[in-house]
C-alpha cells in the first residue's frame, strides 16, 4: 500500500472513529469495568488524542500532495522548504487541489482557537476546584492514618478534592454513621482519588470535551469517564478494606449528591454489582482491543506528523 493510501486510510479512520467510537466504548464496558485504570487511560487518551489527530491530517497531506501556489514566489519557496525539511517521506508524491499553505494554516488556526477555548474552560474548572476547597470550613484531623478535613454537618458527606486543595473531606454525620471497616473503605476510596489525580484528569478532559461536545466519540468518552474513576477508587478501597466493607459503605452513604463542584464522592449503591459480581469471560475483549489500537495509532501518527514539523521549525527551516 502506498504512503498516500495509508494517509488516506488514517484520515478516514479519524472520521469514522468519531462516529463508531461510542458503540465500541459501550461494547468494551464488560472488560473495562474489570480494568478501570485501563479504561481511564483509554477514555482520557481518546479525548486528548482525537483532536490532535484530526489537526494532523492537514500537515500530513502537505507532505504528500503539492497544491497550487497562492503565496508570492519568495514566501512560497520558504513554505515549501519548511515542508520538505519536515517530510520524512522524501519527495512529493502527488498533486492536489488545495494549496499546501492552507493545509498548514487552517489546522494551525483551528489549533489556536481550540487551544484558547480549552484554556479558558480549564481555567474555569481549576477555579471551581479552588473555590470548592476554599469553601470547606472544618477541622483538620488524622483519622486512621489519613489527613482528613472534618466538617460539622449532619448529612452523610464523604468526598475529596485535590490533595493541595483540601484532600479528603468527611462530615460529622458520616463519621457517626460509618462503622470502623466502612470508614476504612471510605478513606481508602477517597485517598485513591487524590493519589491517582482523578480531579485533574476530570478538569482537563472536561475542558476539551466541553469545547468538542459535538463529536460523538468525545461526548461519550466524557460521559463514561466519571464512572470509571469511581470504580478505580472502589477497587483501591476493595484491596485495602475488603469487598464487604466497601459495599456496606456505599449502601450507608446512599446515592451520590453533588456537594461541591469538582469533588469526587464515595457514594452510589449502583456500583455494588461491579464489586460483588463483576463480569467474567472475554466479553468486551475485541472492542477493547480495537479502542486500545485506535488510541495507539492516534498517538503514533500525531507524533509522526508534529514532531518533524517542530524539529524543522526549531532548526530554522525558513532561513
Amino acid at each position: 500500500m502506498s504512503v498516500v493510501a495509508l494517509a488516506s486510510a488514517f484520515a478516514l479512520a479519524v472520521v469514522l472513529a468519531a462516529i463508531v467510537g461510542p458503540l465500541l466504548l459501550r461494547r468494551s464496558a464488560p472488560l473495562l469495568v474489570r480494568l478501570p485504570r485501563l479504561a481511564i487511560a483509554v477514555l482520557a487518551g481518546t479525548i486528548l488524542l482525537w483532536p490532535a489527530a484530526l489537526l494532523s491530517i492537514g500537515p500530513l497531506a502537505a507532505w504528500l500532495l503539492s497544491g497550487p501556489t497562492i503565496l508570492p514566489e519568495g514566501a512560497a519557496e520558504v513554505c515549501q522548504r519548511c515542508i520538505s525539511a519536515a517530510n520524512p517521506f522524501g519527495a512529493e508524491i502527488g498533486s492536489g487541489p488545495v494549496p499546501s499553505i492552507l493545509l498548514l494554516a487552517l489546522p494551525a488556526a483551528a489549533a489556536v482557537v481550540l487551544g484558547a477555548a480549552v484554556a479558558v474552560r480549564l481555567r474555569s474548572n481549576v477555579g471551581e476546584l479552588v473555590k470548592a476547597a476554599e469553601s470547606v470550613s472544618g477541622q483538620s484531623r488524622v483519622i486512621a492514618g489519613h489527613r482528613v478535613t472534618v466538617v460539622a454537618d449532619d448529612r452523610l458527606l464523604a468526598y475529596s478534592l485535590p490533595g493541595a486543595r483540601g484532600g479528603i473531606v468527611l462530615s460529622t454525620g458520616a463519621l457517626a454513621a460509618l462503622e470502623r471497616a466502612e470508614l476504612a473503605a471510605v478513606l481508602a476510596h477517597e485517598r485513591a482519588h487524590v493519589r491517582q489525580r482523578h480531579h485533574w484528569v476530570m478538569a482537563l478532559t472536561d475542558s476539551i470535551s466541553t469545547v468538542l461536545t459535538a463529536v460523538p466519540l468525545i461526548r461519550e468518552a466524557r460521559r463514561m469517564l466519571p464512572a470509571y474513576l469511581e470504580i478505580a477508587a472502589d477497587r483501591a478501597a476493595q484491596k485495602a478494606a475488603g469487598t464487604t466493607a466497601v459495599v456496606s459503605a456505599l449502601l450507608t452513604l446512599g446515592e451520590r449528591s453533588a456537594v461541591r463542584e469538582g469533588a469526587l464522592h464515595m457514594a452510589g449503591p449502583e456500583r455494588v454489582r461491579q464489586l460483588v459480581a463483576p463480569a467474567r469471560g472475554r466479553a468486551g475483549a475485541l472492542p477493547t482491543a480495537v479502542m486500545i489500537s485506535l488510541v495507539v495509532v492516534l498517538a503514533a501518527v500525531t507524533a509522526l506528523v508534529f514532531a518533524p514539523y517542530s524539529a524543522a521549525l526549531a532548526v530554522g527551516c525558513a532561513l
